[in-house]
């Protein structure tokens, strides 16, 4: 009976993986805060008319810095694509 392979170990697996994720994604969300807020300021000078409504400007800070982590995240997925070959067996790789 030949002998099963040993499954290789993946590196997107397992509870060590998650934990260093929410570390990565809660620095970027800190720091992308901090940067939205800078430039969200910067623009109510610029334009107070436009963002002199508390609740826009409540809605730029929450939702501008998850937009650029999600902006981090296509990039990074794209450059490890470049920089490690294409992924092959996926739905989504392009043919050709």
């Amino acid at each position: 009976m030949p002998r099963p392979e040993k499954p290789m170990a993946s590196s997107g697996l397992g509870c060590g993986y998650l934990l260093k994720l929410t570390l990565l994604i809660s620095v970027l969300m800190i720091v992308n805060s901090y940067l939205v807020g800078k430039v969200v300021r910067s623009f109510v000078y610029l334009l107070p008319d436009i963002l002199d409504d508390i609740r826009l400007y409540q809605f730029f800070q929450i939702f501008l810095p998850i937009v650029v982590v999600c902006i981090q995240f296509w990039i990074y997925d794209r450059c490890k694509d470049l920089w490690l070959g294409k992924r092959s067996g996926g739905a989504n790789t392009p043919e050709g």
